[in-house]
Formats: C-alpha cells, structure tokens, sequence
C-alpha cells in the first residue's frame, strides 16, 4: 500500500523523460539554436551595423534598409498622408455643417409653407365672405332693379294718357338708370370676388408647389451631402490605414536582433543587394 500511494503521488510530480543515445549537443532550447532573421519588407542594404561573430544584445540594429519601391521612394510621405488625412476631416466638418444648414433650410421651410398656406386659406375665407355679400348685394340690386323698372312702366303708362308730368317721368326713368347702373356696379363687385376666390384658391396651390419644390431641393442637396460625407469617411478611413501601414513600415528599415545571442553568418553580405519580403 505504501509503494502504491507513492507510485500514485508521482504520477502528480513534474518529470523530464530521458533517453539514451549518442549525438551533439546544440542547444539545450529551442530558441536558442541557429536561427535566421527574416525581412518583413523588400528593400535595399544601405549599411550593416554590425559583424560576423559579433555578441549582440535584443534590440540591438543589425542593418538598416532603404526603399526599393517607387510608391515610398517620397521622404514626406507619412506628412503627406497626415495632411490628407486632415482635409478629409475639414472637408468632413465643412459638409456636416452644410448638411445641419441644410436640415434648418428644411425645417423652416416647412414652417413657412405651413404660415404660408394658413395666410392663404385665410384669404380664401375672406374672399367667399365677400362674395357671399357681394352676392346678396347684386341680388338686392336687381330686386330695386325691377321694382325701379315696374314703377318706369306703370310711370311711361300714366305720362303717355297725360296723368303725370314731364318731370316726374324724368325723374322715373332718371332713378331707372340710375338702378341699372346699381346693378351693374353690384354684378361688377360680384364677379370681382368671384375672381378673388378663385385667385385665393390658386395661390394656395401654387404656394404649396413653390415650397414644395423648395423643400424637395434643400432635401435632394441634403442627400447628395449625405452621399459626399460617407465617401469622405470612406477616404479617410482608407488614408488612416495607409498612414498606420506606413508608420509601421518605417519601423521596418532597421532590422532588429529579436534576442541576445551572437552573429554566425550573414546571408546577404553586400551593400546595395536586394532583399524580397520573408526573405533571410
């Protein structure tokens, strides 16, 4: 039971398994065999900071690169990219501010349509309330009218069988004109506010088409800003990422030792050689 519990207790301890057998020892861990040191971009060895056999410690510069590709050959490219990158945000800014002018345009149209529309309606009624008295005027114009026209009849009737004088048929037929002309002016003021409601009716239209056509084109700027600003944002997200991609290839110019440890042999030995991405 004791040989047991023991064998059992082990089972629980760290342990290294051994085997036995000839061979050369050449690093007790992995890390520290032979290894190569890979360039993450292509370029060019402008200068080797150190040499053959040579201790180095981690983060010490093994050799510095230049560029091979005309797209980064401009020593003011990450100041370039920065200045793009700060015109897409004024340009961002400026048409976030249009699109808010724009939202205001809108919103005050639509209130000045609604006053416009109320102060046309109100004309409307107006003008029916006038036509309504203009119409009772007419007609009690054309009722003088024919009373004035009966009293000339019955009038000419006695002057013809000689029971009234000159002067009174004057007078009659003077105040039958006179009625008549009545009635014309009424008929006249009459159709002048039939005139005027049918203007108030069409002006309500028309002001409804004019703000409506204003609205539809603030509305119609405000979507192609809409479009503009989220192309924008699409430009500058994209010269974020090319700004970040250039920050960190610029990091890559100088190759770095990524761990102490000595030189053993350099791969590539001349100035000036070309190396590929991933190349040792």
């Amino acid at each position: 039971l004791v040989i047991g519990g023991l064998f059992f207790l082990a089972l629980f301890l760290p342990w290294q398994q051994n085997i036995r057998g000839s061979g050369r020892v050449t690093a007790f861990h992995p890390e520290n065999r032979a290894q190569t040191i890979e360039s993450a971009i292509a370029g060019r060895i402008a200068s080797w900071k150190i040499t053959e056999g040579q201790f180095v410690n981690k983060g010490d510069t093994i050799l510095t690169l230049s560029e091979v590709k005309d797209k980064f050959f401009d020593p003011q490219l990450l100041q370039r990219l920065e200045e793009q990158i700060d015109a897409k945000e004024s340009s961002i800014n400026a048409k976030e501010d249009k699109i808010q002018s724009l939202r205001n345009q809108i919103k005050a149209l639509n209130e000045g349509l609604v006053a416009k529309e109320k102060q046309a309606r109100n004309k409307l009624i107006q003008s029916n309330y006038k036509l309504n008295s203009d119409s009772v005027d007419f007609i009690a114009e054309q009722v003088r009218f024919g009373n004035a026209e009966n009293q000339f009849e019955r009038n000419k009737e006695l002057y013809e069988v000689g029971n009234i004088a000159l002067t009174k048929y004057q007078d009659v037929e003077s105040k039958l004109q006179e009625a008549k002309m009545k009635v014309i002016s009424a008929e006249n003021k009459f159709l002048e506010s039939k005139t005027e409601v049918i203007n108030a009716q069409v002006n309500i239209a028309a002001t409804q088409a004019e703000y409506q056509d204003k609205i539809s084109k603030a509305s119609s700027d405000l979507n192609n800003t809409l479009a503009e600003v989220f192309d924008a944002q699409g430009d500058l997200a994209k010269a974020r990422n090319e700004f970040a991609n250039m920050t960190i290839r610029n990091e890559q110019y100088q190759i770095i030792a990524p761990q102490d440890g000595f030189i053993v042999r350099t791969l590539q030995a001349g100035l000036g050689e070309t190396i590929k991405e991933g190349e040792a």
